[in-house]
């Protein structure tokens, strides 16, 4: 856990006391999580976990190399790929607020105490229930530069509709990497299903079942878009007609494993799934 001490009038008002934990999975080498948790601001806790998976370059050494008792590295003892690798970190993490974090994007100086403010303010009205926090994002290159600004604006949508069962049932519009949730969410979405087509996907449908979910209508962080990205953002890759009718046997196959996934939180026959991809056009 990264325990720094800041002066109590230096910790913007409501903010005084909360623990905030980013978890990750180190899958790649050339790590820059330095680029995130030095934007945490004047908070009292701040953690940043990273679960190992195994990796075989350099992202060890770097992380050591940091020297910063704030990041504790959880090492998996066998591969569990990125859904396991983040379950193992998220369930580590010991904070109120959980972040999940990507090893290469560039978290905004405001992301943190903007989103734990969002929290904070569902909380009020609605304590002890699971909350999920999502924001825009800025997608950037390799040299961070811009390619757009707004995803939500790129895509023309609408997050509030994002976030409603009728739409995670059957796509997930929610990047892992813009959302945080408290510790309550932590207890609903452990363990992750085996149904579970990815980390972020299954904990939004958790939320949508248990809790409640919102968004931040403004981008909270650089989204780096390259070609190794473990999921690329489909703001970019966007498939042609042709490519998708070559992929229609992988199509079908992954739609059977999100309706199994969504189906296990929400139960609803393949033909009502079916009909909803269709009447959204997904």
């Amino acid at each position: 856990v990264m325990n720094e001490d800041h002066p109590t009038d230096a910790v913007p008002a409501g903010f005084k006391g909360f623990t905030a934990d980013a978890v990750g999975g180190s899958i790649l080498g050339n790590v820059m999580y330095k680029t995130q948790y030095y934007t945490a601001g004047d908070v009292v806790t701040y953690t940043n976990g990273v679960a190992d998976d195994q990796s075989t370059d350099s992202t060890l050494e770097i992380l050591s190399n940091y020297n910063d008792s704030r990041i504790k590295i959880f090492s998996n003892t066998r591969t569990k790929g990125v859904i396991g690798n983040f379950e193992n970190a998220i369930y580590h993490a010991q904070g109120e607020y959980i972040f999940l974090a990507d090893q290469d994007d560039v978290w905004l100086p405001s992301k943190i105490n903007i989103t734990v403010s969002k929290i904070r303010s569902i909380e009020h009205n609605h304590p002890d229930i699971p909350i999920l926090v999502f924001t825009d994002a800025t997608v950037v290159d390799e040299d961070l530069s811009v390619i757009t600004k707004s995803i939500f604006k790129h895509e023309g949508q609408k997050p509030e509709f994002s976030a409603t069962p009728n739409i995670l049932c059957v796509a997930n519009r929610i990047m892992g990497c813009t959302m945080a949730f408290n510790k309550k969410t932590k207890e609903i979405c452990l363990p992750i299903s085996s149904n579970a087509v990815m980390h972020d996907w299954w904990i939004a449908l958790c939320v949508a079942k248990y809790g409640i979910v919102e968004s931040i209508d403004e981008p909270l962080l650089l989204y780096r878009q390259h070609s190794n990205n473990i999921v690329g953002c489909q703001v970019i890759q966007k498939d042609k007609l042709m490519d998708k009718v070559k992929k229609m046997k992988s199509l079908w196959l992954f739609n059977k494993r999100v309706y199994r996934m969504s189906s296990s939180l929400f139960p609803m026959s393949f033909l009502k799934f079916s009909m909803l991809k269709i009447r959204l056009h997904i």
